[in-house]
């Protein structure tokens, strides 16, 4: 409505705006997503940047909260596509490698309660589309073009993959020539 990306709640009967979430800061809100207990709301902004001639270019993402009772909005940490644990105590999120040549996606966690980031897995030769995690929080399935590169520019195709939420088991389930996403 304004010129950006924000978030709203909306009823689900009526279809009709309940409650703007953003307004104004962080502008560009995408990837909404409810807590398990319903109470707060993840999301992550997109920040550009305009070059000398009106162009611009995305130059970051961050991970946000929204706290529904109280109005608080904490900014947490760089990344993109945040889920909620299911317990509710971590966000689970991509970030992009900040060195090396390509700027594949890894997958992220970081707790809610102390802000400690950990790692979950970064690929030397792949990067992670989409995710999503175990009902019982101890695994993560994702697509990726991890081993069916035609060259360092061109990938084949996605497949389905898993591993446990300590970085741990890497499993591949899908190995055919079209995408497969999750």
């Amino acid at each position: 409505r304004d010129g950006h990306w924000n978030i709203y709640l909306i009823g689900a009967e009526t279809g009709a705006a309940i409650r703007q979430i953003t307004v104004g800061s962080p502008t560009n809100a995408v990837n909404p997503v409810f807590s398990p207990d319903g109470k707060k709301i993840t999301f992550n902004s997109l920040e550009y940047t305009l070059d000398q001639y009106g162009n611009s270019t995305l130059s970051g993402t961050s991970i946000w909260v929204f706290e529904l009772e109280t109005g608080k909005l904490t900014q947490h940490t760089e990344g993109a596509m945040p889920e909620f644990s299911p317990d509710g105590k971590s966000i689970i999120f991509k970030r992009a490698k900040k060195t090396g040549e390509q700027k594949w996606y890894g997958l992220w966690m970081v707790n809610l309660e102390t802000g400690a980031e950990t790692s979950i897995m970064e690929g030397e030769d792949f990067g992670v589309t989409e995710f999503d995690i175990s009902p019982d929080g101890t695994r993560i399935v994702f697509s990726t073009d991890k081993g069916t590169k035609k060259s360092a520019t061109e990938r084949q195709n996605l497949n389905i993959w898993t591993v446990n939420i300590d970085g741990s088991n890497l499993t591949q389930l899908t190995f055919h020539q079209s995408d497969d996403r999750c």
